[in-house]
């Protein structure tokens, strides 16, 4: 599936005349909202992921490859940052809230609306090829927080400096 947006299925849509049937007619508003959440779900299954290289003092995003998206988009504006906690320990943020297509319209036909981030679930990952064990995991912090913490194979904190590890929240 490729990424799509409310573009890609005609645009914002308007209604000529009021719905008379709603079980026959099709409303501008409701076909305005569910189009563009069918867009932002082919950004991709989860609500977000992002990769990012270890660091001993300053992780950052790999400087080819993807780096984050998500169902809210990839722009600057929207991208997580990271936060160096301690050894081994990195803290990504997120929005607190996002827009989506439709916030510039007006509410009649479905904009609007903010949608506040509310991570469920989270997996995290080293995507570099190493022939040392490493091992990676993630937690929520807050709704828009995740940590993710590293050790190496004798189970002491690493910061695992210049791999790519992987992180995924639903």
């Amino acid at each position: 599936m490729i990424p799509t947006s409310i573009a890609s299925y005609g645009g914002v849509i308007r209604d000529y005349v009021e719905s008379v049937d709603p079980t026959t007619d099709e409303s501008a508003r409701f076909r305005n909202r569910y189009i563009a959440d069918i867009g932002k779900m082919t950004q991709t299954a989860a609500r977000a992921l992002v990769r990012f290289v270890g660091h001993a003092t300053a992780p950052y995003f790999p400087p080819s490859g993807l780096t984050h998206r998500a169902v809210w988009g990839d722009s600057p504006l929207v991208q997580p940052t990271f936060a160096h906690s301690g050894t081994g320990v990195v803290d990504i943020t997120w929005p607190t809230e996002t827009e989506d297509d439709l916030t510039g319209e007006p509410t009649e036909v479905g904009g609007g609306l903010t949608w506040a981030t509310n991570f469920q679930m989270v997996r995290a990952e080293l995507q570099s090829d190493s022939l040392v064990l490493y091992r990676v995991r993630a937690a929520i912090l807050q709704p828009n927080i995740v940590r993710v913490r590293m050790w190496d194979a004798a189970g002491a904190a690493n910061d695992l400096a210049g791999l790519i590890i992987g992180v995924w929240v639903w």
